[in-house]
């Protein structure tokens, strides 16, 4: 990516390996978006491209909707934007609530205060993988899960203000959603929601992949996301 395009990736507030300044209350997609917007304007470089992967996806819509001015243009890797299920039809509602069943054990890992096993129950219900997929897992991915178990307690309790269709119809930049040829319900749900919703948006599926595709496809999710500015 970095031999085309200037590429920056940064740590989101709580994430990482870095000390809290606080015991987390302001967790937040709120603050992690006002974050997101300050870091754009500090590097003074004008507007950008965002690529997301599931939760960030949340957090650049946030922006592109306070802030458009900050925003060119949007991939979003799998969104998790979980307001939408909301003005999803009622079947489609309950067969995804059905479908969240399987992070039943993670919820009771949480509520046990076992953050880490939470975190690998969490991977395995997210990825589609048996018990146990999370030590199959590539070794710098679950280093990242790991450092980051400690943030799934204020995660799960978080406050975030909703984003609805008619939020997304507001939103003019062009923007690429990809999806995994596996994707569960819940995830396809949303990249087909957001795609009816929001103009100028295409989709485009990852072949073989469900939720993993940024590091199990890492070819086709970085030749989509090339296309895309090559584009745009």
């Amino acid at each position: 990516m970095a031999r085309e395009h200037r590429f920056i990736t940064y740590t989101k507030r709580y994430f990482g390996t870095y000390p809290w300044p606080d015991d987390g209350e302001q967790f937040s997609s709120e603050t992690h978006a006002a974050d997101l917007a300050t870091f754009i304007r500090a590097l003074d470089v004008g507007p950008v491209y965002l690529v997301t992967w599931s939760y960030s996806g949340e957090l650049a819509s946030m922006v592109a909707l306070e802030r458009p001015e900050l925003v060119l243009g949007m991939v979003h890797n799998g969104p998790h934007v979980p307001s939408l299920v909301a003005g999803m039809p009622e079947e489609l509602q309950a067969a995804i609530a059905e479908e969240r069943e399987k992070y039943a054990p993670g919820i009771e890992a949480l509520e046990a205060g076992d953050a880490v096993q939470a975190t690998r129950l969490f991977v395995e219900a997210v990825l589609i993988r048996p018990p146990g997929g999370f030590e199959q897992e590539p070794k710098h991915m679950r280093t990242i899960w790991l450092d980051n178990a400690r943030t799934l307690p204020p995660w799960m309790n978080m406050s975030r203000p909703p984003i609805t269709c008619d939020d997304l119809a507001t939103i003019e930049q062009p923007t690429l959603i990809l999806k995994g040829e596996h994707a569960d319900l819940f995830f396809e749900s949303v990249v087909d929601t957001m795609a009816q919703c929001q103009p100028q948006t295409e989709v485009q599926v990852l072949p073989g992949v469900n939720h993993d595709g940024t590091f199990n496809a890492v070819e086709a999710f970085t030749a989509a996301i090339l296309d895309f500015l090559a584009e745009h």
